[in-house]
């Protein structure tokens, strides 16, 4: 019987992790026939909860921390299912922006193992991710959640979270992403993500290229479904940095005027929370105090940003070109061109167009190995940069955390730590030691 969550965890990584390896996608682990049978067989914990699916290449995981903190705030009980976590495995199954109590997550988990021992009994598997879906629907239901707020893990069409009914969807920014598994352009990665739209639903969605929003448009049509795209709901989005915040604003389409401020930067940002907010505007879940709340968020590795030894570190989890072109516009907003970065990435990535448009920015580069849970080559990283660094730049490489900090805080210079998550999770541990 399980006691702790750590057991919990390891229950998790008995399947296959095709977070950590995909390599290991198939057709026979990446459908939605194992989790649909997995999910008949528990009772369909989901029946009696209202939800929010939310799928896109970036910002999906900002709109749904949102979404689920104002929800909550309205006294309506909101679970929020994540991927994936930065600092702490419990990122992933929370309570609006709280984590749940100790005992709610044993209580879940004991549930959760009893059925998949049964289940498992029987010669069916799960992968780690399906295991981690349906141990939040239990959560969920098992804590009375009256909505629940469900991020996809990978694409839509397949994801394990598209195997229930959402009442409303959520489409963000879409890239090119996971391309060996989703398609190499964005049409079909487009594609792929509209096939969370279910029949007469609500969607919103982030405006893309005319060929996205098209994609998008076809789809909520055959499924009977009421699109609102945000361009349509507001105008005159503005936003400026102002000290340690950034302060947004825009007019919605009765021409109420929404300004709030906010402890995350960029368009990006500016963009999700209001897509955020109309939607509950929209569902009338929108809570007066709106403003307040989102101010109180902060979220791991979204330009996050902590002090070390008094010099400003911002983490961000970008990992697209597009990602990381608009962290580095934001980061040069706030502390211009000649500072320090440490980066890492997946060696799936993108390296050499990544490098391309951070080079020339930073007086010392650091590329660090971004942890264990994905293979990366620092050698190929370093190489891209050290092939194009500028004449008086520092370029230099470690496998430690600690020694890249340390690189780091001697510049004394600002610093951006970004490329992956797990970057952010290694590099913060480092920094947390040295604080």
């Amino acid at each position: 019987m399980i006691n702790t969550f750590s057991e919990l965890i390891d229950l998790f990584e008995k399947s296959e992790n095709l977070e950590k390896s995909p390599k290991l996608f198939r057709d026979d682990n990446y459908n939605l026939e194992n989790i649909a049978k997995f999910l008949e067989f528990l009772g369909h914990p989901e029946k009696n909860i209202k939800i929010i699916h939310i799928a896109g290449s970036k910002g999906k995981g900002t709109i749904s921390c949102i979404l689920s903190a104002l929800i909550e705030k309205i006294g309506k009980k909101c679970g929020l299912f994540l991927s994936p976590h930065v600092y702490d495995y419990r990122e992933r199954f929370k309570n609006g922006s709280s984590f749940f109590c100790n005992r709610s997550y044993i209580n879940a988990a004991r549930e959760f193992e009893r059925y998949i021992n049964q289940w498992e009994s029987k010669g069916n598997k799960l992968t780690t991710f399906e295991k981690y879906f349906a141990y939040a629907l239990i959560l969920f239901k098992m804590e009375g959640c009256e909505y629940a707020v469900l991020e996809t893990g990978l694409g839509g069409r397949k994801d394990a979270t598209n195997a229930v009914y959402s009442f409303v969807e959520i489409l963000s920014t879409i890239e090119l992403e996971h391309t060996k598994i989703l398609g190499n352009t964005i049409k079909k990665i487009a594609i792929e993500k509209s096939k969370i739209i279910k029949p007469n639903s609500i969607v919103f969605a982030l405006n893309n290229s005319n060929e996205v929003d098209e994609i998008f448009s076809l789809e909520a049509k055959r499924q009977n479904a009421k699109i609102y795209f945000l361009n349509d709901l507001i105008t005159e989005l503005d936003f400026k940095i102002n000290g340690d915040m950034q302060e947004n604003s825009f007019v919605d389409d009765d021409g109420f005027k929404y300004k709030y401020k906010t402890s995350l930067f960029g368009k990006a940002f500016a963009l999700d929370s209001a897509l955020s907010i109309m939607c509950l505007k929209k569902l009338n879940l929108l809570t007066k105090n709106y403003t307040r709340i989102i101010e109180q968020i902060s979220l791991p590795a979204r330009f996050e940003k902590i002090y070390c030894n008094s010099i400003p570190i911002i983490l961000d989890g970008a990992h697209t070109e597009k990602s990381i072109m608009l962290t580095l516009e934001t980061f040069l907003k706030l502390y211009g061109d000649g500072n320090t970065l440490i980066f890492g990435c997946a060696k799936d990535k993108n390296i050499k167009a990544i490098s391309d448009i951070l080079y020339s920015h930073f007086s010392t580069i650091i590329v660090q190995k971004p942890g264990n849970f994905k293979e990366s080559s620092i050698d190929e990283i370093y190489n891209e940069f050290d092939n194009k660094k500028s004449p008086n730049a520092v370029i230099c490489k470690f496998d430690n955390p600690r020694e890249s900090l340390e690189t780091a805080l001697k510049a004394n210079k600002p610093v951006l730590i970004t490329g992956s998550f797990y970057l952010c999770d290694e590099m913060n541990k480092a920094i947390k030691q040295k604080n």
